[in-house]
């Protein structure tokens, strides 16, 4: 089986609100020799059905047997273990990545030879204000910034580090990292910043946007169709972003969204998605008896609510 260039992990807990985005920014990424791994630290929530229904299959589910509560040391191994790609980065789910992401900073580390490299990002609070942070240079040398989604480094070098600060923690040495990515991967990037001497290197560009997530309680009531059409348009957002979109992923999205925007009697909305869909895939005739039937009333909505056939 054929290896990717990239793995990228993502540890998530309870965040069905914002995870599809997260995840079709990783999909719609113009460099796409990658596979997403999800690790699910116990959500409560509908945050692997939001994974799902924007996943394609580069997309693994990981979801650890063993109790995440006290630490996510394990799961963070685990998924280690289970990466194939030859680098690696771990990102959390109140991240939003450009399109040329793992574009540049894989091409950093082809030109240079480093075994660690880093990028910047934006901070994005719930107000809107914005704080920039990027990798600086300081009399020792360059520092990396050490955010989630900022550094990238060896799947080796980074499974060392872990086994390290795990080994750390069953000798009573360290402190149990919170259900949280960026601060366990933050210590681990720490580490990795000196371990073995490794040449670390940085690009200025802010590649990153992080938000400060804010639940909105009335999100958690919404029902299987006001879900799948939320995340139908984070998904279409993903795309929109990039200048190689998927044709196959935005028309599905499209789809998937219409379909249930005709179920919530949004027919306006339905038939701008039908449109996607027929824009993105012309030669898929469903796409276009869709559309069509969503102009036709209670009948087009009829046709539409039957079982969506497989593309």
């Amino acid at each position: 089986m054929r290896h990717p260039r990239f793995s990228v992990l993502l540890p998530v807990r309870d965040r069905a609100e914002v995870v599809g985005r997260t995840v079709a920014g990783v999909l719609a990424q113009t460099f796409g020799d990658l596979e997403l791994i999800v690790v699910d630290l116990g959500s409560t929530d509908r945050t692997l059905d939001a994974v799902r229904a924007v996943a394609d299959d580069r997309v693994v589910i990981f979801e650890p047997d063993h109790d995440v509560t006290a630490t996510a040391e394990p799961s963070y191994r685990d998924a280690l273990g289970m990466a194939r790609g030859r680098w690696a980065t771990v990102i959390n789910a109140d991240v939003d990545v450009d399109a040329a992401w793992l574009a540049r900073i894989g091409r950093l580390a082809d030109g240079s030879g480093a075994g660690f490299v880093s990028c910047g990002g934006r901070q994005i609070d719930p107000r809107g204000t914005i704080s920039e942070f990027r990798p600086v240079v300081d009399g020792g040398g360059p520092t990396a910034c050490l955010r989630a989604g900022a550094f990238a480094t060896t799947t080796d070098r980074l499974r060392s580090a872990a086994d390290l600060i795990g080994d750390e923690l069953d000798a009573g040495r360290g402190h149990a990292a919170e259900v949280d990515p960026a601060g366990h991967f933050g210590r681990v990037a720490l580490d990795l910043a000196v371990l073995d001497g490794a040449v670390v290197l940085h690009s200025p560009e802010l590649l990153l946007s992080w938000h400060d997530y804010c639940p909105d309680p009335s999100t958690a009531h919404r029902t299987d169709d006001e879900m799948q059409f939320h995340l139908a348009l984070q998904g279409i957002d993903a795309q929109a972003r990039t200048p190689i979109p998927d044709e196959r992923l935005l028309a599905r999205y499209a789809t998937a969204g219409a379909m249930a925007a005709v179920r919530l009697q949004q027919g306006r909305d339905a038939r701008r998605l039908f449109r996607v869909a027929c824009r993105a895939r012309p030669e898929v005739r469903d796409h276009w008896t869709r559309l069509l039937a969503a102009h036709l009333g209670p009948l087009g909505q009829r046709m539409c609510g039957s079982t969506l056939a497989a593309e």
